[in-house]
């Protein structure tokens, strides 16, 4: 019976006893690991802040983090006896994570920067930290008034993660100065809050279902009981659900403090309003004969129809010259004249630096007022990008200019302006024009 367990009775010694061998060799090089660890972060934190041995750091703790609204960027700040403050900040990159110290003196100008670690990609990060690290790398001496991005050719997904966690070292000192170290975007996001005098509110700007003139942008909450901000030039004007005007402030005015609307302003609030309102709009069913591409569609009270899509991405899992994975969803609205309102891409997986222009505004902006006609003017509904029709995957013709066109992005723009013109097919079947 002895003989029969034997061998499993033997391995499972064996086992064990590599466990413990693994576990003593562990408890002996652990204490050296983090003893190796600890210099590493030191010397991170001396190169940073371009200092000797002779300057002490105090970490300080997470609760004053939160209590200075340090950006959510900064995972660590360290006090620097000699004034000034050493920031340890973590970004996404083009291949992976960016951890890296900025050091800022107590005159708040960058005295270096030091990458601690990364996962990048070697050959991408390589010739940004050449430009950035050391005695003379090119943050050094500057601070948030004259902040310069250091973007390298080639390197531009990795330049720019080092250049956020920079810009978000300079807005921390001036949290822990007592400044003001909001974004703009955060500013205006606070500034909406206000001048509906709401609080803790995200705002999203209207996707437009009419024409409202003398209105840049409308922006809404997810509870229409809390009314609504319109953007007119510089200005946000609060209207309450019942239509009445609450205050106005300029955008990005860091205190928000009130400003005069003209009679003009209020005229065109109060015009738009009423349009806002009747906006609303209905599902119906799909055309028959209406592209796959089109998922849902609406009509609102003014005769403005509204396509929900989904195309092939240039990063999609299907299709002859398709690779990787991922959709482009968008939306659009084609009023009564056969011109397009709005439009906006809810989801897609494009590259960032190429076809996710096409979640961009000024993407958008080129589409407002285009006809069928337009696109299909721009002959590139029947280009499918591949190296045998003469059309780089990477550039479409530069003779190719109008609506929609997305430099260097040639699968995205081709497959967005064909799903564009199938929107455009079912609101002419629904309109009974064809």
């Amino acid at each position: 019976m002895f003989a029969k367990f034997k061998p499993t009775i033997v391995l499972t010694s064996i086992c064990i006893i590599v466990a413990l061998l693994l576990g003593c060799v562990n408890i002996i090089t652990a204490p050296a690991i983090a003893k190796q660890e600890e210099r590493k972060a030191k010397a991170a934190l001396y190169s940073a802040y371009n200092s000797g041995n002779d300057v002490e750091f105090t970490k300080l703790a997470a609760e004053e983090l939160v209590e200075y609204s340090i950006p959510a960027e900064i995972k660590e700040v360290h006090s620097a006896s000699a004034g000034g403050y050493v920031f340890i900040g973590v970004t996404g990159s083009y291949g992976g994570d960016i951890k890296i110290a900025v050091g800022v003196n107590a005159d708040g100008e960058i005295t270096g920067v030091k990458v601690v670690s990364n996962t990048d990609t070697a050959n991408k990060i390589q010739s940004v930290l050449n430009a950035i690290e050391g005695n003379k790398g090119k943050y050094n001496g500057q601070n948030k008034d004259n902040l310069s991005p250091v973007i390298i050719a080639g390197s531009t997904v990795s330049s720019e993660a080092c250049a956020l966690i920079v810009d978000a070292a300079l807005r921390a000192f001036s949290s822990l100065k007592g400044e003001d170290a909001r974004t703009d975007d955060e500013v205006f996001a606070d500034n909406l809050n206000i001048v509906l005098d709401v609080e803790g509110k995200k705002f999203t700007k209207w996707f437009a279902t009419a024409i409202i003139t003398g209105i840049d942008a409308i922006y809404t909450t997810s509870a229409t009981a809390d009314g609504i901000v319109m953007v007119i030039g510089d200005k946000l004007i609060g209207v309450k659900a019942d239509g009445s005007i609450t205050d106005t402030v300029s955008k990005l005015d860091k205190k928000a403090e009130k400003v005069a609307t003209t009679a003009e302003d209020i005229a065109a609030v109060e015009a738009a309003y009423t349009i806002f309102q009747t906006a609303a709009t209905t599902e119906i069913a799909l055309p028959d004969g209406a592209k796959a591409t089109v998922k849902k569609a609406y009509v609102t009270a003014g005769g403005t129809y509204v396509f929900e899509m989904e195309t092939t991405g240039s990063y999609a899992d299907e299709g002859e010259y398709s690779h990787g994975s991922g959709k482009i969803q968008f939306t659009v609205s084609i009023g009564a004249d056969g011109k397009i309102i709005d439009i906006i891409t809810t989801k897609h997986g494009e590259s960032k630096n190429y076809g996710a222009n096409c979640a961009t505004e000024a993407f958008y902006e080129s589409f407002r007022g285009a006809t069928r006609e337009q696109i299909l003017d721009l002959d590139i509904s029947d280009i499918i990008p591949n190296e045998d029709n003469g059309y780089e995957t990477d550039n479409l013709p530069s003779s190719i200019q109008g609506p929609g066109i997305i430099a260097n992005a040639t699968f995205t723009t081709v497959y967005y302006h064909n799903a564009v013109l199938d929107a455009f097919d079912a609101f002419l079947k629904l309109t009974e024009k064809i």
